[in-house]
């Protein structure tokens, strides 16, 4: 299995909230513990909520240096975006080939609202890789 960011942060995440738990045990320490498992519980809220694990950016990689970085992080914000036009500009080019070489006034309809939705997918996906957290 291979070792993924996700599996070292949520091992963090239990490593910690144990050793929370353990120090909330004892008296002395047990404002420290509730203190600590509280943080960790709010970040972990915070982290599904805003779709941003801190994990990642301390664990996660750095620049080109380590090898087998997943895809998301290659080329980062600007590469996932020239991969999107790439793909959608070659589906509406298809289809706009298509509709102008229909024989049917039906089909040339069929083809153009195709494109038409694809555009408009196109245009939300730009958007949420504009807004991507990477």
């Amino acid at each position: 299995m291979p070792n993924s960011l996700e599996r070292k942060a949520s091992a963090l995440n239990g490593m910690i909230i144990v050793g929370s738990c353990m120090l909330g045990a004892f008296e002395a320490t047990r404002p420290w513990g509730i203190g600590i498992a509280i943080f960790m519980g709010a970040g972990l809220i915070f982290s599904g909520w805003a779709n941003f694990c801190g994990w990642y950016r301390i664990l996660g990689p750095r620049g080109s240096k380590q090898p087998g970085q997943p895809s998301f992080w290659t080329g980062g914000r600007d590469a996932h975006i020239k991969g999107v036009n790439d793909h959608y500009s070659a589906q509406i080019y298809d289809a706009t080939n298509r509709a102008n070489a229909s024989v049917s006034e039906a089909e040339r309809k069929q083809h153009l609202d195709q494109a038409k939705a694809l555009r408009a997918e196109h245009r939300q996906m730009i958007h949420e890789a504009k807004h991507a957290v990477y």
